[in-house]
Parts: structure tokens; C-alpha cells; sequence
């Protein structure tokens, strides 16, 4: 999204269970420039990041549906995100914990808006984001990232949105072996991670739809992996 002078703004996702304490953020990050999407549980937290991949993710620690901690390491094992966590936790074995499951930052409450926009800032400067391409390019699988529809050697393959969620998920870290659980986490949601099963009827229905040499590798016991082949992707011409 941009601003009003043409400048591309920065995605920033909410996730704060209290309703007053969620509008002031976001009401006040709005006014300093970013563009704003808010969550209430962790649930709804981790769909809205797998499928709008904000810049930056603004979490509490305390959720109706789980620890923000827990959102935290979740996002950590399927993707790579600045996180600033707020707590009412001052417990200092805590904080850390916070800090080791994969957060860049923390504020305790109360805290001034002020001193949360700095955070913001500051955190987005330590870790600027590489914006996603439009298109992913592995050997001769193509990914579109903006209309949402793959191509295998030029000849386009029909998806479902959850197959095209699952491998948009493998095409981002060609090479990289995804656990069942980060996959089942990634695409379905932090409720789904112990449901192996879900994942393996839908990566079958995915593998037979782009057909052979297979570029989704089965590791027995361990999860999946996108290896891409030696195939002459051509990326289509629109």
C-alpha cells in the first residue's frame, strides 16, 4: 500500500487480545505511516501473517488462545519476520525467554506509544526486509506470488488456495527441510500442528497435480522439502 506522496508503506500486524490497547496501536502507528492489520488471538494472528506477510509483527504476550511466545516461535519456524513483543511479564528469566523464542524486541506494559514507534523503527532498521518478488523461479516451477497461480515447465497447473499456500510455503526456502509441524503451522495454523495427516493428503494431491520428475521430496520421519530440477523453467509471458 501506498502513502498519499506515492511511497510504499510498511505492513505492520497487530495481534492484542484487548480492544483499547489494539485501536491505540494501531491508531497511532497509522498516524506515523504504516499500514495497519490487526488480530485478536493467535490463531487469527499466524493466518493473517501467512497470507498478507506483514513488515513487521507487534504481539502481546498474553492471548485468549495460547502465548504470544508461542506465536512467536511458530512464525519463527516458517518464516523470518521483526517481531516486537508488549507484556505485563517483568519475570526477567521471561523476557528472555521471549527474546530466545525469536522476538527483536519487548516493551513492558504500560508503556508510551512514543517508546513503541521507536521500538518499531528501530527494529525495522536493524532488520530491513527484502520485499517478496512477484514471481518465484525454481528449475522449471514458477510461482505467482500476486494472481496466486503456478506453472511447471511453462504449462500452467490448477491449485486449490491451500496447495498453493502449502508450496508458495516450500518455494519461498528452496533446498530447506520443513518439519511436519512448521507446514501444518504455516498453512493451516497453529491449532493444525500435531494433524500430520491433513498435510500428507494435500502434498500427494499437490505432487500428483505437478507431476514427474517430483520436485517435493518426502523425508521419511522428518517432513518435506522443494528440490528444484534441472528442468528449463520458463517463466510465461502475459
Amino acid at each position: 500500500m501506498d502513502d498519499a506522496n506515492g511511497r510504499e508503506q510498511a505492513l505492520v500486524l497487530v495481534v492484542e487480545d484487548d480492544p483499547d490497547i489494539q485501536t491505540l496501536i494501531a491508531r497511532h502507528l497509522s498516524e506515523a505511516g504504516f499500514s495497519v492489520i490487526t488480530a485478536m488471538t493467535a490463531a487469527e494472528g499466524f493466518l493473517l501473517w501467512s497470507e498478507r506477510l506483514p513488515d513487521l509483527l507487534v504481539v502481546d504476550l498474553m492471548l485468549p488462545d495460547g502465548s504470544g511466545r508461542g506465536l512467536v516461535s511458530q512464525i519463527r519456524a516458517a518464516g523470518d519476520v521483526p517481531v516486537v513483543v508488549v507484556t505485563a511479564d517483568t519475570n526477567e528469566e521471561s523476557l528472555v525467554a521471549t527474546l530466545d523464542a525469536g522476538a527483536d524486541d519487548y516493551l513492558t506494559k504500560p508503556f508510551r506509544v512514543n517508546e513503541l514507534l521507536a521500538r518499531v523503527r528501530s527494529v525495522m532498521r536493524r532488520r530491513p526486509r527484502e520485499r517478496e518478488p512477484d514471481t518465484i523461479q525454481a528449475g522449471s516451477l514458477t510461482v505467482s506470488v500476486v494472481d496466486r497461480r503456478v506453472w511447471r515447465s511453462g504449462e500452467e497447473v490448477r491449485v486449490t488456495p491451500t496447495e498453493f499456500r502449502l508450496l508458495l510455503q516450500l518455494a519461498r526456502h528452496p533446498n530447506r527441510v520443513f518439519t511436519h509441524g512448521a507446514l501444518l503451522t504455516a498453512v493451516w495454523g497453529p491449532e493444525y500442528a500435531d494433524e500430520p495427516h491433513i498435510l500428507r493428503v494435500t502434498l500427494n494431491r499437490l505432487r500428483n497435480k505437478l507431476g514427474e520428475p517430483q520436485v517435493i521430496e518426502n523425508r521419511p520421519a522428518v517432513g518435506y522439502v522443494l528440490v528444484p530440477d534441472s528442468g528449463d523453467g520458463q517463466t510465461p509471458v502475459s
